[in-house]
């Protein structure tokens, strides 16, 4: 018999906090622009919130909106700085340290 993996959610789980904004935001910088897309987000997310639109189509405005036109290599740049920003939680560095490599799974929308 397999033991079992320990499958952890990165937002609010890991962190305590979003980081898909925050990211969004350290590839924008924060401009006049970033805030208008801000708000255009805010909009996307309260048709969201009403169900006028689905969760998928939310991440995918999201991304139209703050990723759209930048290089792959900017946005590896700009991932790999963002994520040295993070910070992670006490489940972070209690359970999931303590978890077996082998055996420990991240999920993330």
């Amino acid at each position: 018999m397999n033991p079992a993996i320990s499958v952890f959610d990165f937002d609010k789980t890991l962190t305590d906090h979003d980081t898909v904004f925050g990211f969004y935001a350290a590839v924008n910088g924060q401009t006049l622009f970033f805030r208008l897309k801000t708000k255009l987000l805010f909009v996307a997310a309260v048709l969201h919130k009403i169900r006028l639109i689905d969760n998928s189509n939310l991440k995918k405005f999201g991304v139209f909106l703050f990723l759209r036109g930048e290089s792959r290599s900017r946005l590896e740049r700009q991932a790999l700085k963002y994520a040295e920003s993070v910070q992670l939680n006490d489940i972070y560095k209690g359970t999931f340290l303590s978890t077996c490599k082998k055996k420990r799974l991240i999920i993330s929308a």
